[in-house]
């Protein structure tokens, strides 16, 4: 393997453990709001370590296959990765508030009679919500092509297709089971998302 391309992995190890820390330390304190009673929370129970690690090896394997497969420099690997990620985290919050104003929704009408003015007022946030998730989208296209090349812009915009739909696909298969993940073929306890296509080769003795 030549130096420029170990160097770019190693970078990109050290941004990837770098975002897991910073999304630690950004996420939203444990627990619901007071009006959503059915949500115990998602930093809540006893599978809550095992979910937090899980996500952190998920945010791992997604940047350096990221890398890999939009064939990074270092220079735009340094930028580009930080600023998605950023992105990548407000994001997941603002999922995550969707889909707490979804299950308030629900709350709502099951209530006898209906609060109308209560009712309208979460739908507005609802539509909010939404529009704010659009606006993020927005805004990672934009940051994608401000740092990528068309056709880097093309591959991330699968990639981010693919890798979801394997995660997707892994959570469900292994869903009781454990969920182990490697970086690639034979590494780890389990097959990682996106490891089933172009994985690099190993280095040489």
């Amino acid at each position: 393997m030549k130096r420029s391309t170990q160097r770019i992995l190693a970078l990109t190890a050290v941004l990837a453990l770098s975002a897991s820390a910073v999304m630690a330390e950004q996420r939203p304190p444990a627990g619901p709001p007071p009006s959503v009673e059915e949500d115990p929370g998602p930093d809540s129970g006893p599978g809550a370590r095992q979910r937090e690690e899980a996500r952190k090896k998920i945010e791992v394997i997604r940047i350096a296959r990221l890398t890999e497969a939009l064939k990074l420099d270092e220079k735009t690997a340094s930028r580009f990765i930080p600023a998605i990620t950023a992105l990548d985290l407000k994001r997941r919050s603002s999922m995550m508030d969707h889909r707490l104003l979804i299950m308030e929704l629900r709350k709502q009408l099951r209530t006898s009679p209906v609060d109308t003015a209560k009712l309208k007022e979460t739908i507005d946030r609802y539509t909010s919500s939404q529009r704010d998730m659009m606006k993020l989208r927005d805004k990672e296209l934009d940051t994608a092509r401000e740092h990528l090349t068309t056709e880097q812009l093309a591959r991330y915009l699968l990639f981010q297709q693919d890798f979801m739909r394997e995660v997707r696909e892994i959570i469900s298969g292994t869903r009781g089971h454990g969920m182990g993940m490697g970086i690639g073929p034979g590494r780890g306890q389990g097959r990682g998302p996106g490891m089933n296509r172009q994985s690099p080769a190993a280095p040489a003795d």
